[in-house]
């Protein structure tokens, strides 16, 4: 497990030892990089006490590798009773829902029954932060909403965009990856199907998964070509290569992909999607101090330049950004 480099903890430390800080500033329930840090007035006699603040910790938060602290026992303070960070750090493990479906976010792979992809690392980063274990949990497309209002997990990372139908319902945080929708098909058809118009005609055949924007997409902006609905989502881009269909709707990441994966595959507007956009995490409403953490994770992640990492690992060393984009990248 990584753990996280905190631009934020570089503030607080010299701070520190000019003197003009004696505890984090900063009550989010951001990891601090060392307890000296940010460890209240009083902490050595409270930790000396037999039921004292470390025995509680202990008890609370005992996943936690090394020295390091979330802000709010570094402040002296517990997240409040019963809120959903709380119920994470006390659990001892963060439930985190994904379909399992999406490379090269998050996939399930058969073979070693792990996750792997981009959405993966960082949810293994996540838990790592809070110094907690990782569980994932079975979810789909279809299903994706009803089950985060349920409560079926703490959080969904597996590719989800942010939208505003999904803000009304529930939470989500601030975008971590841009994604755009664009097309995934064949090289000998990359020339032809460079706009929406060139597609919307009833001989071209879209593949889609059910259940998700990329459907939702393709009905509202292809209604006169043929859509076909495939419900193993990581199937359809070799039904497209082996010609059981023309055109895939997908984001900008998985077109990069696959690209990389089948050299009978293209993604002419890979540079020119036709939306954009931004990936977030998905939570259930109540769990605003859960988004409150995650938020400062992902700025975290974004500052040390762990998502620059992955997203050149999972997405972009696939793509050609210098040329057309229709060939994998050297």
């Amino acid at each position: 497990m990584r753990k996280p480099i905190m631009l934020l903890a570089a503030v607080l430390a010299m701070a520190v030892l000019s003197g003009g800080l004696s505890a984090c500033a900063d009550t989010r329930a951001l990891p601090c990089v060392t307890s000296d840090m940010c460890r209240p007035d009083g902490w050595a006699e409270k930790a000396a006490e037999p039921n004292g603040f470390m025995t509680d910790l202990a008890a609370s938060f005992p996943a936690h590798d090394g020295d390091v602290f979330p802000e709010y026992y570094c402040a002296g303070n517990r997240p409040d009773a019963g809120s959903a960070l709380e119920t994470i750090l006390s659990r001892g493990v963060l439930r985190v829902g994904t379909a399992g479906d999406y490379l090269p976010m998050s996939f399930l792979d058969p073979e070693t029954g792990a996750y792997v992809g981009f959405d993966a690392e960082l949810a293994e980063d996540l838990a790592a932060a809070l110094g907690v274990e990782l569980e994932y949990v079975e979810t789909s497309w279809p299903t994706l909403m009803e089950d985060t209002l349920a409560g079926k997990f703490d959080l969904a990372i597996c590719g989800i965009t942010i939208t505003d139908a999904r803000k009304e319902k529930a939470l989500m945080s601030v975008g971590y990856l841009g994604n755009g929708k664009t097309v995934l098909c064949r090289v000998e058809d990359a020339e032809k199907y460079t706009s929406l118009e060139a597609i919307n005609r009833p001989e071209v055949r879209v593949m889609e998964n059910p259940g998700g924007l990329n459907e939702k997409f393709a009905r509202e902006n292809l209604p006169d070509a043929t859509l076909i609905i495939h419900d193993v989502n990581q199937e359809i881009p070799g039904l497209v290569a082996s010609g059981e269909a023309d055109v895939m709707i997908t984001e900008t990441m998985e077109a990069g992909y696959y690209v990389g994966q089948d050299d009978r595959l293209a993604a002419p507007l890979i540079l020119e999607p036709f939306t954009h956009g931004e990936l977030g995490v998905l939570m259930p409403r109540g769990s605003e101090d859960l988004l409150e953490y995650v938020n400062g994770f992902i700025g975290d992640e974004e500052a040390s330049g762990r998502l620059s990492e992955l997203a050149e690992a999972y997405i972009y060393r696939y793509i050609d950004r210098e040329g057309d984009a229709l060939e994998p990248a050297a």
